[in-house]
């Protein structure tokens, strides 16, 4: 809930002060619920044409907006997209078929982190008073795009912390991560049929706490946006 476009549309003007600045946008998005949710329905439906449809060339999408407790918006969905393999007919049997299919998920699903250094449970700090979600029009169009994106990713595709409010869940008789991490780290990409008969595809992976995402998707979301 960073972005400069929907803090315009809120009453008094941002303190001048980087960290007060970021207290103040935080403090909008509690006491002003009405104007992030019409910001969030517009700013969705036009990022759906847009960019799923447009850029992705998504064919059908199915969506639901969801509140977090501070008032916070956010949206879990499905796309079909256009030239996406159908993983119902895919014939596992032919190398040729299995190998063409992770192609195209290795082209849209990325979970690599161009930050160097990255070893299991190496914390990456954020700079709090830096949010690239923060930067206006002009900001991003005079930015390196691959330091945006690191910048970017190192700040809302991270997942860094585990606690029992948001993701740790009671798993025989211990607390475990609803979401898997920390991940395994991967050499090569995967896409296969697990134990339990599901189909499953596992990105190229540098960095045990990356959420997988898209990176064209993600720079133009400019949020945290799996993939």
């Amino acid at each position: 809930m960073q972005w400069p476009d929907l803090h315009k549309l809120m009453p008094g003007t941002s303190p001048t002060d980087p960290h007060e600045a970021r207290k103040w946008r935080r403090q909008n998005v509690i006491d002003n619920p009405h104007i992030v949710a019409h910001y969030m329905h517009l700013r969705h439906s036009m990022f759906r044409e847009e960019v799923f449809e447009h850029f992705h060339q998504a064919t059908d999408y199915w969506s639901r907006y969801e509140w977090q407790h501070r008032g916070s918006p956010h949206v879990h969905g499905f796309l079909w997209l256009k030239n996406a393999p159908n993983m119902d007919t895919l014939n596992w049997d032919d190398p040729i078929e299995v190998i063409s299919a992770k192609k195209y998920f290795d082209k849209c699903v990325h979970a690599i982190n161009p930050r160097e250094g990255h070893q299991h449970n190496i914390q990456i700090g954020v700079n709090v008073d830096d949010h690239p979600s923060v930067k206006d029009t002009k900001q991003i169009f005079q930015s390196d795009p691959m330091i945006d994106y690191e910048e970017l990713i190192n700040c809302v595709e991270r997942h860094i912390t585990c606690n029992e409010k948001s993701c740790l869940r009671k798993k025989g008789g211990k607390m475990v991560c609803w979401y898997h991490t920390p991940w395994d780290l991967c050499d090569h990409s995967k896409l296969y049929i697990d134990e339990q008969g599901e189909k499953k595809y596992e990105p190229r992976r540098n960095d045990d706490r990356v959420n997988t995402h898209n990176r064209e998707t993600l720079m133009m979301w400019r949020a945290n946006i799996d993939w």
